[in-house]
């Protein structure tokens, strides 16, 4: 199977069966024999056409000559797919992409592989000519579709940041994350893993939290299967995570509490940070995250996290207060569309204040865990005020 179908495997399941971008690509790669560079192509081509979907929707749109939603499934996915190569990867030859485009709609039927094939080569003919919507007339419009975004958005952002800024933000958004790594200083230091790194084929370079990660440039196998990540030396992570523990600051010997702690990056984190020394009690509602967890800490080498499934609302009574505490809230997401390609398109606005609501409650019963002089962090990854410094202002002033 070519990276191309795969590809199109992946982004069927997503747009017609609810899947979950990450999981989806995860699930399919690690069963794929693809090489390493197919399986990075798999990987843009999957995030890419999904970020950009309402750009090329809107692009379709121009050169197709019947309604979209006429297209069948798999013949509407090859398009999208081949439009995403064509308008935004310029290191793919066009006939390239043409070519394979028809091959995969050969399956559907004459007329199907007809069409793939005289659309794509229109709009490579004519893409100098692609108009989008005047931004004189209705600058939301032009901005949602040109990078790709729900109106309600954008709309949003305008009105907070105003248009320059917005701009910056949706084109940021539209970037591939770096692949980055947290050293795990319990086993080793940025130097040495750079180095172990580069004995393996991984070209690795000093990330913006110098000593506490890695910017991985090249990859020729899987992380996993490495034997630096077999032995620990690191956990594969976001840089903007890693500031919370940063922030934190726990120290040796004293009692944590990790709220909603998921698979545990933050977690284990926290325990580097105390040198695994002391006691971290990691809550999450759901089992399956724990266990993941209590993987990544025995891959890790720590020892000194217990985890705990149940409701926050449930556990709270119970517990004697914590040096530091840590609510990591659900949210919105709106802060890491960059790198999970769907969450921009299965979010709606009211979602916001739903989840304020569910934050405001969950921090009011994280504060009673905290002891007189300890430390209580609350963080998301949502830049909507409603969900961060609102949520923040009702606490302190129903506690002045």
């Amino acid at each position: 199977m070519t990276a191309r179908n795969l590809a199109v495997q992946v982004l069927l399941q997503v747009f017609y069966e609810s899947a979950y971008a990450n999981l989806a690509l995860e699930k399919a790669l690690k069963y794929c024999s693809l090489a390493p560079r197919d399986r990075g192509l798999v990987t843009e081509l999957v995030n890419g056409t999904i970020r950009m979907k309402k750009h090329l929707d809107w692009v379709l749109d121009l050169f197709l000559a019947t309604k979209r939603r006429q297209l069948e499934r798999r013949v509407y996915v090859i398009l999208i797919l081949s439009l995403y190569q064509l308008l935004f990867l310029e290191r793919v030859p066009a006939y390239a992409v043409i070519n394979e485009a028809v091959e995969m709609a050969r399956s559907e039927g004459k007329g199907a592989s007809g069409l793939v094939n005289g659309l794509l080569r229109n709009v490579e003919r004519s893409r100098d000519q692609i108009t989008y919507p005047d931004p004189s007339r209705d600058i939301v419009s032009y901005l949602a579709v040109f990078y790709s975004h729900p109106e309600w958005m954008v709309s949003r952002w305008i009105d907070r940041y105003g248009y320059e800024d917005t701009r910056k933000l949706l084109a940021f958004n539209n970037q591939s994350p770096p692949l980055t790594v947290r050293v795990n200083r319990l086993k080793t230091n940025a130097s040495e893993l750079a180095a172990r790194l580069d004995a393996e084929g991984v070209k690795a370079r000093a990330g913006k939290i110098s000593d506490t990660s890695l910017l991985l440039e090249s990859l020729p196998t899987p992380l996993s299967e490495l034997q630096a990540y077999s032995e620990g030396l690191f956990y594969i992570q976001g840089e903007s995570t890693m500031l919370i523990p940063l922030c934190l600051a726990p120290r040796p010997d004293s009692l944590v509490y990790d709220f909603c702690c998921g698979v545990g990056g933050k977690t284990t984190h926290l325990a580097e940070l105390m040198g695994d020394r002391g006691k971290i009690v990691a809550f999450d509602l759901y089992r399956h995250k724990l266990e993941l967890l209590e993987q990544n800490c025995r891959r890790l080498g720590i020892s000194i996290v217990e985890s705990r499934q149940g409701d926050l609302f449930d556990l709270i009574p119970e517990l004697t207060e914590a040096d530091a505490v840590l609510l990591d809230a659900p949210c919105s997401g709106l802060g890491v569309l960059r790198s999970r390609a769907d969450l921009r398109w299965r979010k709606k606005e009211e979602d916001i204040a739903l989840m304020s609501e569910l934050q405001s409650r969950m921090l009011e019963q994280a504060a009673r865990t905290v002891r007189p002089g300890g430390k209580l962090l609350y963080s998301t990854c949502s830049l909507e005020p409603e969900e961060n410094q609102e949520v923040v202002r009702e606490l302190r002033d129903r506690h002045p």
